[in-house]
């Protein structure tokens, strides 16, 4: 393992070992300086380590029963005003407590939707399947956790509901009607009769081509979708439904961001989307800059996942967030199994750039790639660098 590699991985266990100690010496009374213990990261984990120990502080002030408010601590640390914005957000999105049991409305009415039967629930909410009397037709409604949708978590559900009612592709799942009206919220949107690609991948590995294949189809729905605007900033298997046909189709853009978008949700600082599949740029705070280029690398993180049957990036939140923040790209997945072939391992590189501006000019030309690499046709990515060797060997 490379030193500069060696160093981040132990960055990023310095942090989960911090936030740790942290949360043992509050408990037992104790209440270290925050200010000491972020001089033992580097500058480029000061910020993350920062939002981590905040956590877990409020999150004690609060058992001992304390009412901490964000202008104290944006007072006390206007260095890091961004963090405590996103920290205290987080807390009112999870407002009701994981331990709540979410209730079941089935056999309800919503307008002119029945609801039949729950097929998902989360931290969000739940999503029912729902029949439109009106219509006569089979939807799926996605219903809030009641008292989630304060502050920023009503502005993240509008936006998803306004940034996919914009879309109509056949791999985007169809957003047809958002209905909010005081306390009662809802998405309307179409019901697909399958699963997600995570669950597909936890009964069996996809084949080489089954794979490019798959990542072809959302890359040319994300490049539809960028092209109107939107990028999603949130591409993960969790969020990538299967019908029954295996046609892939892409839900949840409730991180969307759409052009000119300057809502609190994408100021510099603050950290959108899951760490393991997130982008270089958004892990060090710039998700307000994220465009097509970051969608992009998400894909080429399922790519190499679904190849190799993990992700470039795997362990704590630390370890991934140090790996994306150190300067090297991650090795292809060829690297460590010589069944991937060069040129499909090339594709997946040139997504996992570190550097936006030599991963593909659009999601468009990665879909392309792949479709050549499945025709058997030579791959855009390889044909750019062949006339550098020519040149070379001539000069030989």
């Amino acid at each position: 393992m490379k030193t500069r590699e060696a160093a981040s991985i132990t960055q990023g266990r310095a942090v989960d070992r911090l936030c740790d100690e942290f949360e043992a010496a509050l408990k037992s009374g104790k209440h270290p300086s925050i200010a000491e213990l972020l001089q033992q990261v580097d500058e480029s984990m000061q910020r993350h380590l920062f939002a981590e120990l905040l956590a877990v502080e409020l999150g004690n002030r609060a058992g001992r029963g304390e009412n901490p408010t964000q202008s104290e601590y944006c007072v006390a640390w206007p260095e890091y005003a961004a963090e405590v914005s996103a920290v205290f957000r987080e807390r009112a999105a999870d407002s009701t407590g994981e331990d709540v049991e979410p209730c079941d409305r089935s056999g309800e009415q919503f307008g002119s939707f029945q609801l039949i039967e729950s097929v998902g629930s989360g931290s969000f909410g739940t999503v029912y399947r729902a029949r439109d009397t009106k219509l006569d037709r089979t939807v799926a409604i996605k219903i809030p956790a009641a008292g989630t949708l304060v502050g920023e978590a009503r502005q993240r559900f509008l936006r998803e509901a306004q940034a996919a009612a914009r879309l109509r592709h056949p791999h985007i799942v169809q957003v047809h009607e958002v209905h909010v009206d005081g306390a009662e919220c809802y998405i309307v949107s179409d019901f697909i009769d399958g699963t997600t690609l995570g669950e597909v991948t936890k009964e069996r590995r996809l084949t080489h081509a089954e794979a490019a294949a798959l990542v072809a189809k959302l890359a040319e729905a994300i490049h539809y979708a960028n092209m109107m605007g939107i990028v999603h900033r949130d591409l993960k298997p969790e969020n990538v439904m299967l019908d029954r046909n295996g046609e892939p189709l892409i839900m949840d853009f409730g991180l969307a961001k759409k052009e000119n978008d300057d809502a609190l949700s994408t100021q510099e600082g603050v950290l959108l989307g899951t760490p393991a599949y997130m982008s270089p740029e958004q892990a060090a705070g710039r998700g307000n800059q994220a465009d097509d280029k970051s969608d992009q690398w998400s894909l080429g993180v399922i790519l190499f996942e679904l190849l190799r049957g993990r992700r470039p990036y795997e362990g704590s939140k630390g370890e991934i967030l140090a790996g994306l923040l150190d300067e090297h790209a991650p090795p292809g997945p060829r690297r460590s199994d010589r069944s991937v072939s060069p040129d499909l391992d090339t594709i997946c590189q040139k997504c996992l750039t570190k550097n936006p501006a030599q991963r593909y000019a659009s999601c468009q030309h990665l879909a392309s790639d792949l479709e050549s690499w499945l025709r058997g046709e030579p791959i855009l990515a390889r044909i750019i660098h062949e006339p550098v060797s020519i040149v070379r060997n001539i000069r030989l």
